[in-house]
């Protein structure tokens, strides 16, 4: 994990798509035509750590859409969409930067968050991790909004938030607990999240 974190606990990273390509995901993405689908359940986090957090005045899970791309929870990735390849153009972009030819990619999807105005920016959905191996976790952001991702250490302390950017990139351990949060002044939050092991 150092080669890509270099001993921090998270990365961001900006400037790694040009403006078109920024462009192209975001107005795909926001369109009235791009098929979104609710989630089954608000929160992924493991019934453990709901329950660490369940007191949390903090936490606060809403509606969400997601659009899954890729999945590899049977061993073999699936693509799931036929917008795959333009969800796909940010992960490849940031494994050419750091050279890394060997990755794997186990999930990718995107997140679809609307404005949840009984919220506020304090608030965040259930902190979790996304599969219970060693694993990198990108986080692509599709549009500027409100919404911070927040990293959590393992006494459930918060580390850091990191707020959204359009085309920016953020990577960290995905061991470390982490959540999403709704806008609160925007009308939605949309970003691309990847697993991936090196």
């Amino acid at each position: 994990m150092k080669i890509i974190l270099e001993n921090q606990i998270y990365k961001e990273i900006i400037g790694l798509l040009d403006e078109n390509e920024i462009t192209e995901i975001e107005n795909t993405f926001s369109s009235p035509f791009f098929p979104w689908y609710m989630s089954r359940t608000k929160s992924t986090a493991h019934p453990e750590t709901i329950e660490k957090f369940k007191n949390n005045a903090n936490v606060k899970e809403y509606m969400q859409l997601v659009h899954v791309f890729y999945n590899n929870e049977t061993g073999d990735t699936r693509v799931n969409s036929d917008f795959a390849q333009l969800a796909i153009k940010p992960f490849q972009k940031l494994l050419a930067e750091l050279n890394l030819n060997d990755a794997i990619l186990h999930r990718c999807k995107a997140n679809f968050q609307t404005q949840h105005k009984n919220s506020d920016s304090d608030s965040y959905n259930t902190p979790h991790i996304d599969l219970p191996n060693p694993h990198y976790v990108m986080i692509y952001y599709v549009n500027d909004s409100d919404g911070d991702t927040f990293l959590f250490n393992n006494d459930n302390q918060l580390i850091t938030r990191i707020s959204p950017k359009r085309g920016k990139m953020l990577i960290f351990d995905g061991l470390i607990l982490h959540a999403g949060s709704h806008p609160v002044t925007s009308d939605y939050r949309i970003v691309i999240n990847y697993d991936f092991t090196v």
